[in-house]
């Protein structure tokens, strides 16, 4: 009975941070905040909601850590070193492309210092955005699944968040496609959304990312 309450545990709580977090992202209740604080909310949105998904999303690794949900399947040496081999680069990809994707504008701190003043960037494609529409959610879900051990617990979570990515993808994607219309639809019939197929299109990609 407690190892099913581990999984109800932990999968109830990040359904509930994900929709909180979905909620937050939306415009919205950004729309909502600026008509009740004012129009310079627009400055300091970002970064707060940057900083509440951390914090409020901070128990769940502890959780799992806690947990005494049964383990569904290890795996050993040296199969489990080459797993591990591929998180490493399948982090590196998720950090190369924060890096390319203005990062002080990802945590908000652009808009803080910016504003609204900054002109709204052009539609560009690079790296792995010729590849796939969405490389940091594809990184992610190679990185959570070449996990060696996994627990049923963890094994929820994992299937959770490989969900969340996707929904989470088709959000981010009406976003882009009010912001930057034809030309991001474009790019979205040229290009997979997170498995790279050959030949990689050239045209369209995700605004100042590369």
């Amino acid at each position: 009975m407690r190892l099913d309450a581990d999984v109800l545990v932990i999968s109830a709580y990040f359904v509930l941070w994900a929709l909180v977090h979905s909620l937050f992202a939306s415009r919205t209740v950004k729309r909502a905040a600026c008509r009740m604080l004012g129009p310079s909310t627009r400055r300091w949105y970002r970064v707060l909601y940057v900083l509440f998904a951390v914090v409020s999303v901070a128990p769940l690794p502890l959780l799992v850590a806690v947990s005494e949900s049964r383990t569904l399947y290890s795996v050993s040496a040296p199969w489990s070193w080459m797993m591990v081999g591929g998180q490493v680069l399948a982090g590196a990809g998720v950090l190369w492309t924060v890096m390319r994707t203005s990062p002080k504008r990802f945590l908000g701190i652009a808009q803080l210092v910016e504003g609204e003043s900054r002109p709204r960037p052009d539609l560009q494609v690079r790296g792995f955005y010729r590849l796939v529409r969405h490389p940091m959610y594809s990184f992610s879900i190679v990185l959570i699944w070449l996990t060696p051990r996994v627990s049923i617990a963890l094994a929820a979570l994992y299937g959770l968040m490989t969900v969340y990515f996707v929904v989470g993808s088709m959000h981010e994607e009406r976003l882009l496609a009010d912001e930057f219309g034809p030309a991001y639809e474009r790019y979205r019939r040229s290009v997979p959304g997170f498995v790279p197929r050959p030949p990689f299109g050239s045209a369209g990609g995700m605004p100042g990312r590369g």
